[in-house]
Order: C-alpha cells, then structure tokens, then sequence
C-alpha cells in the first residue's frame, strides 16, 4: 500500500428525537388550521403556531447520522473497519466500483428559497456520499464522509487506479470534472 484516502464510515437514520419533532410539527400544523376555522379553538393558534415553527427550527440541529467505522481506499484495495472487525476488498477482485459524492462537510449547496423570495444558504453535512461496488457477486454500500480535503487525495488516488486499469465511475452534481473532483 503506496497511497490511501481514510474516511469515516457513516450510517444515515433519522433520530427519535427528530421524529418526535415531526409529528410536533404535524400536530402543529393541524391544530394550526383548526384554529383558523373554528372561533372556539382560536386561542390554540398561538401556542400551536409555535409548536409548528419550534419542531421545524430545530430538527435541523441534530445529526441523522452515526459514525460506524472507519474506511481505507487504497492504491490496491478497499479496507473497511467496524468494531473488532476488518474487512478488506482487493480491488482487482471488485467489479462496478462507483462513488456517488453529494457534498463535502460545508459545501455550499443550491441555496433555498423562502417564501418572500429571499435565497438562504443551504450546506452539505457531508453524510450523504456513498461507495459501491460488488465484491463476490454482492452488492457492497459504504456511506462516506467526505471533507473538502479528501478531493484532491481521491483526485489523486483516482490517478494511481487509471495507471493500474481499475475502472470505477464518479457521480455527482457539483464539484466533480469528468473523472475527477475539481478542486
């Protein structure tokens, strides 16, 4: 192993908390609407209101991911930590190797419109990219935490894979040049 790019091996799921926040933000929402059309219960719109902008303001503070691992690419293969467990894919025994990247921790994204028409910013946590591949006739999804720094070392790495003839696919919607991130 000449060259490797480490990652954080993450796992996407939606937490108890910011389920309960849904369903505050639901109740809210219809207690909301009640009030406007019933004069009995108008004096709930208040509280409901809050309800509703509460839930919706602070799902946004939780993480939906935990850190399950750790992952390794190297020049010569996949090496993926869990626990106790390692688990390593040579990468001439691996078949439709792809990397759906969907941000970098901070990575600014399209920015989202508000109802006023005003544009607010909206940033990558970093979570979403994902490595797959088949190894053994089965289909193997490692989700990936990516930093900024992490493009030009898998720009790098991809480099060392083309002179090798290990052929692996890159998708994405921003950052990303042909078979290569754009740093």
């Amino acid at each position: 192993m000449q060259f490797y790019v480490r990652f954080t091996v993450v796992k996407r799921y939606v937490p108890l908390v910011v389920r309960a926040l849904w369903l505050l933000f639901a109740v809210g929402l219809i207690v909301s609407i009640t009030a406007l059309l019933i004069d009995s219960v108008r004096f709930l719109g208040i509280y409901a209101g809050g309800c509703f902008m509460l839930a919706a303001v602070v799902q946004n503070f939780f993480d939906r991911y935990k850190e399950i691992g750790a992952c390794a690419l190297t020049d010569q293969e996949i090496i993926v930590a869990s626990g106790a467990d390692t688990t390593r894919y040579q990468l001439s025994t691996i078949t439709d190797l792809k990397l759906y990247f969907r941000g970098y921790m901070w990575m600014e994204l399209e920015p989202v419109r508000v109802r006023s028409g005003m544009k607010v910013p909206d940033y990558s946590d970093g979570d979403k990219s994902e490595l797959v591949f088949r190894y053994e006739g089965e289909e193997i999804r490692i989700g990936l935490m990516f930093y900024e720094q992490h493009l030009s070392a898998m720009n790098t790495l991809f480099a060392i894979w083309e002179e090798q003839g290990i052929s692996y696919e890159l998708y994405g919607r921003k950052r990303i040049d042909g078979k290569r991130f754009s740093v």
